[in-house]
């Protein structure tokens, strides 16, 4: 930690990140991320305290709980803030002003996974090393079991910089061999500022604190350094966990459950843990609102992904905008698009999107930018032609349209919950990768999530499963969206010729191969012909038919294609004259 007066804010965040990673990092959290409402001060506290009723301070704070619980995540039941804490990993120690029991709430599943002590009983934890367990400190928690916050706890904390005694001694040692991060505290106020001037000044590590502010800056006091930022505290927070990549497959313990959760500026990371999940895949599913990206064309990564990477290096205010950063993620983008065509045409591991039939609309026909229009329009030219088909029966890509009305929620639910369920090799781990948005007064932060195992791969596998029930099947689907490709490139006549001839061609097969004018089970087999095989067939109205059907083609063999419809143009005009 050399050079700090010239540290910059992403210098700040990259020391944190390494004390994460090397378990040295312990926690101050205070009222600012607490069940007070916003903005909280540390006195705000002392107004739910009645001294003579510990109960109904207790029943107040339980209140403040509930209510919090209920506003911040009507669904997930957990805050943005204690969720970007949990993504951490186990913080040794966890300090807390906080009368609330949030931290315990929300870190731990149940009431044994870590220990809840008061201060005093800072004195008698063993060395940080020797920790076999997360250990909450509650600073304001008095001797009882419950630990019920009183005058006489507060009082203690407020005189603990004035004392020489086995507790300070032992918070001396602590704060002089590790290094600590106050999230939430107004560091102004007197309580933590002659707890800052006793502890963490003259200490011999550096510390840590950060602020919410209009400007963004690094300041240094003491062995204080104080970062300032225009974010909330639990986006700082994911600013922390530095998305760490699972290198081989082999490190996942069948049936763990991990959670990695990756920045915009991580993006390379990301997409390097996905495409070492997709190699081991035995399934992949894409639940997307259109046809997922990662089929996307060369074209669409350079005009539309790399503009908006270098938005997001330029905007985050702990990060570099640097291009050999962009540069690697692009990389990245295009190397799993590389392996998931050859996964596709490989032919040995299923993979299927399922996506909306009114979004797909959306962006042909309804896009007001006509470069934006056309780029799709190519998207998912090059899509179906790799997808599963008549003419690409080897291929593995399915596509599936769920046709939901806008505004109803099967629509709402596709269109809100977007994502890729990877199986794993072996049958025993699941993995599901997302992007998680979450909205503050001012904007939107996007982080994206790798999950293996655990509820929210059940909970996305279900939501995948619901919409595939609902959506057409692949035939179908793949008629439908070739129909209305070829309908707008009669508008916009953007496609190449030999691209649009291959998609009338596979056009024109598909609607015979998925015609439902006849009985599938009458067919019995007459012979077979140079282009395919002969079947004796009746349909539905009784009559019985010759039906040819074309065999199975490598590649699209278009000389091939167009020979067999001369053929059953022959042979209709041979039978119209029959008649």
């Amino acid at each position: 930690m050399e050079g700090r007066n010239n540290r910059t804010l992403f210098d700040g965040v990259k020391d944190l990140r390494k004390l994460i990673k090397e378990k040295e990092l312990l926690l101050v959290i205070g009222e600012g991320e607490s069940a007070l409402p916003r903005a909280a001060t540390i006195d705000q506290w002392w107004g739910h305290v009645d001294a003579d009723n510990p109960q109904l301070t207790r029943e107040k704070i339980s209140d403040l709980e509930n209510r919090y619980i209920r506003d911040n995540a009507p669904e997930a039941r957990q805050s943005r803030f204690h969720g970007a804490i949990r993504m951490l990993g186990k913080v040794p120690i966890i300090f807390t002003t906080n009368i609330d029991e949030l931290l315990e709430h929300f870190l731990w599943k149940s009431g044994t996974d870590g220990d809840k002590i008061t201060l005093e009983q800072v004195a008698r934890l063993p060395e940080v090393n020797n920790l076999d367990r997360q250990v909450i400190v509650k600073l304001f928690g008095d001797k009882s079991y419950s630990m019920f916050v009183t005058d006489e706890s507060r009082k203690q904390f407020e005189l603990l910089h004035q004392e020489e005694n086995r507790l300070t001694a032992k918070l001396t040692n602590i704060f002089n061999s590790r290094n600590v991060l106050f999230l939430g505290c107004d560091t102004k106020h007197s309580l933590y500022k002659n707890f800052i001037q006793r502890f963490v000044t003259p200490s011999s590590k550096e510390h840590f604190c950060f602020l919410k502010s209009n400007k963004n800056e690094i300041e240094q006091e003491g062995q204080l350094t104080t970062l300032m930022a225009d974010m909330e505290l639990w986006e700082f927070v994911l600013h922390l966990k530095s998305g760490d990549v699972i290198r081989e497959i082999s490190e996942i313990t069948p049936g763990e459950i991990r959670e990695i959760s990756f920045l915009p500026t991580q993006r390379e990371n990301y997409l390097t843990q996905q495409l070492l999940l997709e190699k081991t895949a035995t399934e992949i599913h894409f639940h997307t609102t259109k046809v997922t990206n990662a089929l996307t064309t060369l074209e669409l990564l350079e005009k539309e992904s790399k503009p908006s990477l270098e938005r997001i290096f330029r905007n985050d205010p702990f990060g570099e905008s640097q291009e050999k950063q962009i540069e690697a993620a692009m990389d990245a983008m295009k190397g799993r698009r590389r392996n998931l065509l050859n996964v596709i045409e490989l032919g040995k591991t299923p993979v299927v999107a399922t996506f909306l039939y009114q979004a797909v609309v959306e962006e042909l026909e309804h896009q007001p930018d006509k470069d934006k229009r056309c780029m799709a329009l190519r998207k998912y030219a090059e899509v179906i032609l790799q997808s599963k088909s008549v003419l690409k029966t080897k291929n593995s890509l399915e596509l599936v349209i769920v046709d939901a009305e806008i505004g109803t929620e099967a629509y709402k639910r596709l269109k809100d919950d977007t994502f890729a369920y990877i199986k794993l090799k072996g049958g025993v781990n699941e993995a599901i990768c997302y992007a998680d948005t979450a909205t503050t007064s001012s904007k939107k932060v996007t982080t994206h999530l790798i999950v293996i195992n655990g509820e929210e791969v059940a909970k996305r596998r279900n939501t995948y499963d619901t919409s595939v029930s609902v959506g057409w099947d692949s035939d179908n689907s793949l008629l439908r969206l070739l129909t209305l490709v070829i309908k707008c490139d009669n508008v916009e006549h953007v496609l190449e010729d030999a691209v649009r001839e291959k998609l009338l061609s596979l056009h024109d097969v598909q609607i015979l191969s998925s015609s439902d004018e006849y009985d599938t089970k009458s067919m019995k087999l007459l012979g077979k012909g140079s282009f395919g095989e002969v079947y004796k067939v009746t349909d539905r109205e009784g009559k019985v038919f010759a039906l040819k059907m074309l065999k199975e083609l490598q590649g699209e063999q278009q000389d091939i294609i167009e020979a067999f419809k001369k053929e059953a143009k022959s042979l209709d005009t041979f039978a119209d004259r029959s008649n």
